[in-house]
């Protein structure tokens, strides 16, 4: 509950805001595959809930790594126009 207030500002508060939802999905998923490998003795349950929390945890988080890269390489991030960073500034001295 502490990060949802920076959860679409600042790049580093929406990490740790998505690393928390991720963390508890990865922990829910061993759980449950962990009991019904145990239950069924089905073996391949393992490996495709892996696969399976890998796909959610990199489509959750495919925005974080386009503006950490834009960040990377000097693009503006999303909340700040481009057109006031170029414009002169009233207060410098000419």
């Amino acid at each position: 509950m502490l990060f949802m207030s920076g959860r679409k500002g600042v790049l580093n508060s929406r990490r740790a805001y998505l690393h928390m939802p991720a963390d508890a999905g990865v922990s829910a998923g061993v759980v449950v595959a962990g009991v019904a490998i145990s239950v069924t003795g089905v073996y391949w349950l393992d490996p495709f809930v892996s696969l399976g929390i890998a796909l959610i945890v990199i489509i959750g988080t495919w925005s974080l790594l386009r503006d950490s890269v834009n960040l990377a390489v000097h693009a503006v991030p999303a909340l700040i126009d481009p057109d006031e960073i170029d414009a002169p500034c009233a207060n410098s001295p000419a």
